[in-house]
């Protein structure tokens, strides 16, 4: 997160929370809906069920697994955390679902998030071969570093959607409403390996943990775009990039947004410089309430601890957007959207996903991030997309509630308009 997530008083107050019995924990506001945060605290009153808690399976599980728990136990699903092939992903809704319609409607928002990532890298590859010509790539390893990434991505994105679609198991941690006696019997159930209380910080929903599987770490590469030659690499995104491309349309009237608003940041890697940042990258905005990023680094390093986190923080009025999912392939990846709008000092809500564990980052390659928006209904709103490096300043586990800013670089700023796509680089 671009902020100071929480002073040690606070997390102590977090955790006491996550603990107490009865607690009521605050909703955000339905996705797609006008809300501004002062109404959310009326949501909170309306709120059915006591006690909310996380599960772990350990594992992904089948959607029918899931409808077993949950409706033995009559317990009401508010989130479920996704994994398959290098994606790690997120569904949160907002308003109460019976669980068969809930588990439907999360494959169905995966599968459209999916879709419109392939439509986005389909716009990079196309950007890309427009660049460089066919001698260019066989001769620069860099190039073809950037290539292979790029059809990776690509095939991450396809075999992800396929699970979706084909109902493989997705889900492997969830978060759930009931009251006190219906989530005791559910925790001592043989299928779930990790119970946790969920608290709240701010009316925002606080998870101490999130378990996750073994595999989920794992950076997917498919075989066949690894043992593509460079004239395969080039051939492939050419016929791709035939297919019809997906126009950036400022508005017409804004000069200045689509100019340079960046920090510097060289024109080309040196060997001995490191950077903890990206130093290359862009943002997709469809106009509607999809975004995407793809950076990458050239010559990673130079990080203030041993064990880094990265979050790529996308921040706009909470009048334009008011809550998120995300997506990425990122190793180690997570999704930053459940903390926008809790410490920010002003209505500049920062929706954010990121890697627990940087390191594993591969110099020179591209990575992507999806966030799928709701909420707000202005027109218009300024935004500013910066890079962050963090750490786990309370704890030793992986929780995006106990990630701590060390420092941030400004990428991009500007403005988005409601009906107008933008395209920009760093």
């Amino acid at each position: 997160m671009r902020k100071l997530k929480f002073v040690s008083l606070l997390v102590l107050l977090a955790l006491l929370l996550s603990v107490m019995p009865g607690a009521v924990v605050a909703q955000e506001p339905p996705p797609g809906s006008s809300e501004d945060a002062g109404e959310r605290e009326n949501i909170s009153a309306q709120q059915v069920f006591s006690v909310r808690a996380n599960i772990g399976f350990g594992a992904t599980v089948s959607d029918d697994e899931i409808l077993r728990l949950l409706q033995q136990y009559e317990v009401v699903p508010n989130a479920v955390y996704m994994w398959t092939s290098g994606l790690t992903g997120t569904c949160r809704f907002y308003d109460n679902k019976d669980v068969q319609t809930f588990l439907r409607d999360a494959r169905a928002k995966a599968a459209e998030t999916l879709e419109k990532s392939l439509q986005g890298n389909q716009l990079r590859l196309q950007r890309f071969v427009a660049r460089h010509t066919e001698g260019e790539i066989a001769v620069d390893a860099e190039l073809q570093t950037e290539a292979r990434s790029l059809l990776n991505i690509r095939a991450t994105l396809k075999t992800g959607l396929a699970a979706v679609k084909n109902g493989q198991p997705l889900i492997f941690s969830m978060e759930m409403s009931g009251d006190a006696d219906q989530i005791e019997r559910l925790r001592n159930d043989e299928a779930i390996k990790v119970f946790e209380r969920v608290g709240e910080m701010d009316g925002k929903i606080e998870a101490p943990h999130t378990p996750k599987p073994e595999a989920y770490q794992e950076e997917y590469f498919a075989p066949d775009v690894q043992a593509m030659s460079p004239q395969e690499l080039y051939r492939q995104i050419r016929s791709l990039s035939d297919r019809a491309e997906i126009p950036p349309t400022p508005k017409p009237q804004d000069k200045t947004e689509h100019e340079s608003f960046q920090t510097y940041v060289p024109a080309s890697f040196s060997p001995l410089i490191w950077y903890w940042y990206p130093t290359e990258g862009n943002l997709y905005y469809n106009g509607s309430y999809y975004a995407d990023s793809y950076l990458r680094w050239g010559a990673p390093g130079g990080w203030s601890v041993s064990d880094p986190g990265y979050e790529h923080d996308f921040s706009a009025r909470s009048h334009y957007f008011t809550s998120c999912t995300s997506w990425t392939n990122l190793p180690y990846g997570y999704d930053d959207c459940p903390t926008a709008g809790v410490s920010e000092p002003s209505n500049l809500w920062t929706f954010s996903f990121g890697s627990f564990h940087v390191t594993h980052i591969h110099s020179g390659a591209w990575y992507y991030g999806a966030w799928n928006l709701g909420g707000g209904g202005s027109s218009s709103s300024d935004y500013q997309l910066a890079a962050q490096e963090n750490y786990r300043g309370f704890c030793w586990w992986d929780s995006i509630w106990y990630m701590k800013s060390i420092r941030n670089h400004t990428l991009l700023s500007g403005w988005l308009h409601r009906g107008y796509s933008l395209y920009r680089s760093w």
